[in-house]
């Protein structure tokens, strides 16, 4: 017995949710990073360490000093970035609306054309988001590198510690590109979804 082929269109309730979710979040993000240009950078707390290791007081001192100095570094960096990163929540705050619009309107059966520009556009927003934020990420590693290298080199105690403050910025790293290229990866498989047969009139009222 020949198996029944399955419906490719069975995605599209799952499609039309993602995008409605990933709108709204767009749409708030987008605002808040739009609003808060101006603003001053917020800042976040130094980590307080342990006591120090016997006998390891002075490189401990080292390590201390070193992290104190990643708050102003943090702001450095978005503060050169702020006007990519102003851009990029306008994008975002653009492209999400006419997502959601366009979301609202397929599920109300009005047709695909808004979701397909708010998904073209989306894809612009991911791909921007892909540079500009793996970039602020990058420079952030680079930063943290020229602060914990004396100590990585130095071994001991406070080299490992060194290196493991730079490892999780490498892994920061990777994720915000793999976020950024994961969201990128729906939007297209969304468009292409659009484009299979009978998409579009599955999205529109006959009676229209």
């Amino acid at each position: 017995m020949t198996a029944k082929p399955r419906d490719p269109l069975r995605r599209l309730p799952l499609m039309l949710m993602l995008c409605g979710v990933l709108g709204a979040l767009g749409v708030a993000f987008g605002a808040s990073g739009l609003l808060s240009w101006r603003e001053p950078i917020p800042t976040f707390p130094v980590p307080s360490l342990p006591a120090a290791p016997s006998g390891e007081e002075a490189a401990w001192a080292m390590i201390e000093d070193a992290i104190a100095r990643v708050p102003a570094l943090y702001q450095e960096v978005m503060q050169a970035h702020r006007p990519a990163l102003t851009a990029l929540a306008a994008t975002n705050f653009v492209a999400s609306g006419v997502l959601l619009a366009g979301t609202l309107a397929a599920r109300l059966r009005r047709g695909a054309r808004a979701l397909r520009a708010g998904l073209s556009l989306s894809q612009a927003y991911a791909v921007l988001a892909v540079v500009v934020q793996t970039w602020v990420q990058l420079d952030l590693l680079h930063g943290q590198r020229t602060i914990y290298a004396p100590l990585a080199a130095g071994g001991g105690t406070a080299g490992l510690m060194a290196t493991t403050f730079t490892a999780a910025q490498v892994l920061a790293v990777t994720l915000t590109a793999a976020v950024a290229l994961a969201q990128l990866g729906f939007f297209v498989w969304s468009a292409r979804l659009l484009r299979r047969p009978g998409a579009v009139e599955a999205l529109s009222d006959p009676g229209a």
